[in-house]
């Protein structure tokens, strides 16, 4: 700076996004500021400035002297992301009441950022996976203002959609300060974002903000949702307060699958064989590679071996289906690394074939104890349905090939004792009954006392 003479003065004039205090702290370079300065503030739009008057005393403030610092307080940022704009800095002496300008210059651009929105809160009026027609109460606190004619832009995150624009333009609430009671205007955007407005048309305001946006589809699973972006801007656009994290979701139940079929391939269906079986699977939601259709097959089935012996092949609108046991559990699962197209719609049948399964040991019906969809990280998507469509029966027992009869005597007309030695195929289950079918020429008593073993497994020899 040129040295000044008269009385000096330095002005710095603020963008007008920026409020400047009624007052000024002020602080400089030590030893080179006098005690009887003064420094006054002015807020008027694009000449918001602070004048600092006489702020070396009686002296003048040597261009070769050490560079002056100055700080000023009480300084308000402003509500926008992005640039705040040109700061200009300048002295003058002031002769006769009259400014002279001596030196004068620009300073750099200050990029302001946003702030963060506090205390995110998301519920939804019903936690079924999947469920159409849900209204979302989305609450926060702001940070900043929002300024008069500001924005609230909504983003929803992935699984979570508007699928009724109508209801949430005609429909969407606010609250501010208090419960989303008052109606207001709102812009679906896409089926994942929407806008307020028109809730800021008249003021600026801070404080708890709910909104409230009806016609929503909830995610498909019960794994939780990755979270809601909720933005404030000004009505150009320049971001207030901002927030990615904190509003998520997680479901509480899910629709039963749409229907489920077991059926043996093969055309025989005999008791204790090993034999393929075809899954149909049609599920209420959109299906997606990874997903798994786990099942747990009756008590009365057996399994293969080895998990390495156990194979699935894909069907209809699956590409890729993979395979494996829990013995314990009863349980095969599985997955699906590739549908067709990638996926398969809500309402359309997908199926694959689980080869070598053990067939139930008689011609009972069994249903399957559970059959559940979840997806690629275990959450459940669609439930087991009605027992009634998993009926599993077989049509043919298993035929007994090892069986003698001995008798302890053969005459004629004689009293004997019957002697039956037979190897069942499947196991004999505790308070079943074994039946003997016996010609006309032989007869039996209306009393008669037989003897033998309970619980037989298979294999075992009977006599």
């Amino acid at each position: 700076m040129n040295s000044a003479t008269e009385t000096p003065k330095i002005v710095v004039t603020f963008p007008t996004s920026y409020t400047l205090g009624s007052t000024c702290t002020f602080s400089g370079t030590t030893g080179q500021l006098s005690s009887s300065l003064t420094c006054t503030a002015t807020n008027s739009g694009a000449d918001s400035k602070y004048e600092i008057t006489n702020p070396f005393g009686g002296s003048n403030y040597a261009t070769s002297a050490t560079a002056l610092s100055l700080t000023l307080g009480l300084v308000k940022n402003p509500n926008i992301v992005g640039s705040a704009g040109t700061f200009t800095l300048a002295t003058f002496i002031t002769v006769a009441a009259t400014d002279y300008a001596v030196d004068t210059g620009t300073l750099s651009p200050i990029t302001i950022t946003a702030g963060s929105l506090i205390s995110p809160s998301v519920t939804p009026s019903s936690t079924v996976a999947y469920a159409t027609g849900v209204t979302y109460s989305i609450g926060f606190t702001t940070q900043h203002a929002v300024v008069t004619n500001g924005i609230i832009d909504v983003i929803f995150p992935s699984g979570i959609i508007i699928s009724d624009t109508s209801a949430a333009t005609a429909g969407c609430k606010a609250g501010l300060g208090g419960a989303a009671t008052t109606s207001t205007s709102c812009t679906v955007v896409s089926s994942t974002q929407i806008k307020f407005t028109a809730l800021f048309s008249s003021a600026s305001f801070s404080g708890a903000i709910v909104l409230e946006i009806p016609g929503i589809r909830n995610p498909r699973s019960l794994s939780a949702s990755s979270s809601f972006s909720v933005t404030t801007t000004d009505n150009s656009a320049n971001v207030i307060d901002t927030l990615s994290a904190g509003f998520t979701v997680t479901m509480a139940s899910v629709l039963d699958l749409q229907d489920v079929s077991i059926e043996n391939t093969a055309t025989d269906e005999i008791n204790g064989a090993f034999d393929s079986y075809q899954v149909f699977v049609t599920a209420q939601t959109p299906t997606a590679n990874g997903d798994r259709v786990v099942l747990r097959f009756p008590t009365s089935m057996s399994f293969p071996t080895s998990s390495a012996s156990l194979t699935c092949t894909a069907g209809s609108n699956v590409v890729a289906v993979s395979c494996a046991m829990t013995s314990s559990t009863r349980t095969i699962t599985a997955t699906i690394s590739s549908f067709t197209s990638g996926s398969v719609a809500s309402g359309t049948q997908f199926d694959f074939t689980i080869n070598t399964l053990g067939n139930p040991t008689s011609l009972a019906p069994f249903y399957m104890q559970s059959v559940n969809l979840v997806d690629s990280s275990g959450s459940s998507v669609n439930a087991y349905v009605a027992a009634s469509s998993t009926l599993i029966q077989n049509t043919q027992a298993a035929a007994i090939t090892s069986a003698t009869l001995s008798q302890s005597t053969v005459i004629a007309s004689s009293s004997a004792t019957y002697n039956f030695r037979f190897t069942p195929i499947n196991a004999i289950p505790q308070n079943a009954k074994i039946e003997l079918i016996y010609p006309s020429t032989v007869t039996v008593p209306t009393t008669i006392t037989c003897s033998g073993l309970t619980g037989i497994p298979a294999g075992t020899t009977l006599d």
